[in-house]
């Protein structure tokens, strides 16, 4: 396993030089992810998973908000604990939009175009791996190479890591597997972990929002004729977010689960609702993700499965996307539904997005092809 660094630190490179697998990150445009190659565990084909031109955001992460905010504002009560006391302040903030009229809204977060820092990189004979980090501030925060200056509508001092691992899919050598990894389950694919740190430790110091997704577009390579119409999706959601003509949640349905679902002729801009209480079935490759949630997408044809897995608790929503030319199909881990900064389906998920002064949340996800 190794990493390389290339074009003056903007791409970098996991990379498992036996298999060829790789991953490629561009730390330019917000530690997106722009190329994703996996091995078939029941075949060793070399697939690769992400289509990642011709779309809008393609492998972007979304951070500090995945999806939309509504005219691009929102109001937040924010919170805290001193001596004892517990006390609130709700204020109102603006962004700038991104997605113009008629939907006039503030899509996907602030580091699509944002360079993040390279903080640390390393590889053993089981993973290779890279931590990318930005700062927010706020006007009287600390200064950096790597703080967003306070940026219009989210003033916050907040450190976001985004870390990357590419796992080793062939047997490995006792002797080679480092002595902190041994005994442990063995893990494949690709996982990323996003953590958030309120820095705010003053007098003045309130929890934050924050919530995050990221938006791959799956394939079963360029090498293929077929369309997402050959495809079938196993989706364990129980509730199906309701939308207006602005595409803003306004409530939520019941969902029966999909289980293989032919993906002929359906269309999506759609989110979900995973029930984090329920019991998850493990694979048969990756025992790991028995404590996840997983979304299956199939195809007969390649006789392929990409398995995309989600924190429970952490990542309980799902975004799918499907495009005009239904080559690829979006489908979106995230943390929060869609608008949450103002209002949470269900409503009590809106704790969910808070970040308490000097506390961290972090949550993973990742993709496994079998």
């Amino acid at each position: 396993m190794e990493v390389i660094i290339g074009d003056g630190e903007k791409l970098i490179t996991l990379q498992n030089t036996n298999t060829n697998e790789h991953v490629i990150i561009d730390s330019s445009r917000g530690a997106a992810t722009i190329s994703l190659n996996l091995l078939q565990s029941s075949s060793n084909n070399l697939i690769s998973v992400l289509k990642t031109d011709g779309e809008r955001f393609p492998g972007s992460m979304l951070v500090p908000w995945p999806n939309r905010i509504e005219d691009g504002k929102y109001t937040f009560t924010h919170r805290r604990e001193q001596n004892g006391k517990k006390e609130e302040k709700t204020q109102n903030y603006t962004v700038d939009i991104n997605e113009p009229k008629p939907r006039n809204t503030a899509l996907h977060g602030l580091i699509e175009n944002q360079e993040l820092e390279i903080k640390h990189f390393s590889s053993d004979a089981l993973k290779a791996w890279v931590v990318l980090k930005c700062r927010f501030r706020s006007e009287d925060g600390l200064e950096g190479e790597d703080t967003i200056e306070c940026p219009k509508g989210y003033p916050f001092d907040v450190e976001v890591e985004i870390q990357y691992t590419l796992y080793n899919s062939l047997d490995v050598d006792e002797d080679d597997v480092p002595e902190e990894d041994r005994g442990k389950e063995r893990r494949i694919g690709l996982e990323i972990e996003v953590s958030a740190t309120n820095l705010d430790l003053g007098e003045e110091a309130w929890d934050v929002p924050f919530a995050v997704g990221w938006h791959p577009y799956f394939w079963f390579g360029d090498d293929s004729n077929e369309t997402l119409d050959q495809w079938n999706l196993t989706l364990p959601a129980v509730q199906k977010v309701v939308v207006n003509d602005r595409l803003i949640p306004t409530g939520l349905e019941s969902f029966t689960p999909y289980n293989n679902q032919s993906l002929k002729d359906h269309k999506y801009d759609t989110g979900f609702i995973f029930n984090s209480n329920a019991p998850v079935t493990s694979s048969p490759s990756s025992d790991f993700t028995a404590t996840k949630h997983k979304t299956i997408l199939e195809s007969p044809g390649k006789k392929a499965k990409i398995i995309i897995w989600q924190d429970k608790d952490k990542y309980d929503y799902f975004q799918i996307f499907t495009p005009d030319n239904r080559k690829s199909i979006a489908l979106e881990p995230m943390s929060a539904v869609t608008n949450a900064f103002n209002k949470s389906f269900p409503a009590e998920n809106q704790n969910k997005i808070r970040v308490e002064n000097g506390a961290t949340w972090v949550g993973s996800f990742g993709v496994i092809l079998e």
